[in-house]
């Protein structure tokens, strides 16, 4: 049996939902087990998709307010998780936003607006 492919605009309402209600996703429900749990999902998208460039990634972390680093692997102290700290968000709030970004960036790649 040939499983079928979920849409587009199905992947983006789970990831909204994942950030929305991680604990029924990823256990403990913490930032670096979302950013685990999202990378996973990140690179089945783009098994699906085709890989995303940095710039398409950039472009959403900047549209969303966050700096970005030089770096690809960016030192603790500018990474999103720091900076989102920076500005008093909690934990469940850091989920959310890493969550958004991952559909957001899915949302351009396939042209969907939802």
């Amino acid at each position: 049996m040939q499983q079928q492919t979920p849409p587009i605009p199905e992947l983006i309402r789970w990831l909204r939902h994942v950030g929305n209600r991680p604990a029924l996703y990823i256990r403990p429900v913490d930032v670096a087990t979302a950013q685990s749990f999202l990378a996973g999902v990140n690179f089945c998208v783009q098994v699906l998709t085709g890989p995303f460039s940095r710039e398409e990634l950039d472009a959403v972390v900047v549209s969303r307010g966050w700096r970005v680093s030089a770096s690809p692997l960016p030192p603790p102290e500018e990474s999103l998780e720091h900076q989102m700290r920076q500005r008093g968000m909690r934990d469940a709030e850091i989920i959310a936003e890493l969550a958004e970004i991952e559909a957001v960036t899915l949302e351009r790649r396939a042209g969907t607006a939802a």
